[in-house]
């Protein structure tokens, strides 16, 4: 089982179960399914002539399709094992 950590700037932890897989999908690596879930995420769709600051680079979509958390630019984000050992870091 894993999980997403997420640690604010503002000293906020933030735990998401994900299940046994998951997915991480980077801005910059694939841009057509980033562009997918910020629709689906956001409500709108996803407009490089307005993302100045790319505060939002990516997503974890959890098993099955059952989450799909955004990762933001001011939160150091990590994905955790079962043991509670760092397996991932995908900060940016």
């Amino acid at each position: 089982m894993y999980t997403l950590r997420t640690l604010s700037d503002e000293g906020t932890e933030f735990n998401e179960l994900l299940g046994s897989n998951y997915m991480v999908v980077l801005k910059e690596k694939s841009i057509e399914n980033f562009k997918y879930l910020f629709k689906e995420v956001f409500k709108v769709e996803y407009d490089t002539e307005k993302d100045s600051d790319g505060r939002c680079y990516g997503f974890v979509v959890a098993e099955d399709n059952s989450k799909q958390i955004p990762l933001f630019i001011n939160r150091r984000s990590f994905i955790m094992n079962e043991n509670g050992k760092t397996f991932a870091n995908i900060t940016h």
